[in-house]
């Protein structure tokens, strides 16, 4: 496990694991404060392609999506954006693959206030890109 992020009730808890190209969806019990498994969301196994070596999350302030960097130790470095259920599952919405001639080892990311702008730093790469997403559309672009 690399990182993980609670939403913003503490109701669900979305751990990134890199190795196994993976995001463990959790339900938090609020009295006993233990986990249970909702969900495995891995690379490759449906419209999510850019997990390996995920890295970094970040859930927005009203708990509806979370955007995940990937590439940090291994995989293909690029943004993936899953958009999260009342449950607390994730849903993909879009993901972006970032050329690896301008950014390599997807590593952490800050969103603005309003989720128009997402920067992504490559710590393998020295890099630094900034990524748009359209509020309507949810689609990600360099």
């Amino acid at each position: 496990m690399r990182d993980f992020v609670f939403d913003p009730e503490a109701k669900n808890c979305y751990a990134n694991c890199s190795s196994s190209a993976s995001i463990f969806s959790y339900e938090r019990d609020p009295e006993s404060g233990k986990l249970k498994l909702l969900q495995i969301i891995k690379d490759d196994e449906g419209p999510a392609t850019l997990l390996d070596g995920v890295h970094s999350s970040w859930i927005n302030p009203d708990g509806s999506r979370l955007y995940a960097i990937s590439g940090r130790f291994g995989g293909e470095s690029g943004l993936t954006l899953f958009g999260r259920t009342e449950s607390g599952e994730l849903k993909f919405l879009s993901e972006l693959k970032i050329d690896p001639n301008i950014f390599r080892g997807g590593n952490d990311l800050v969103v603005t206030q309003d989720e128009r702008l997402i920067v992504v730093s490559g710590t393998t790469g020295s890099s630094i890109v900034l990524i748009s997403r359209d509020p309507e559309t949810n689609q990600l672009e360099r």
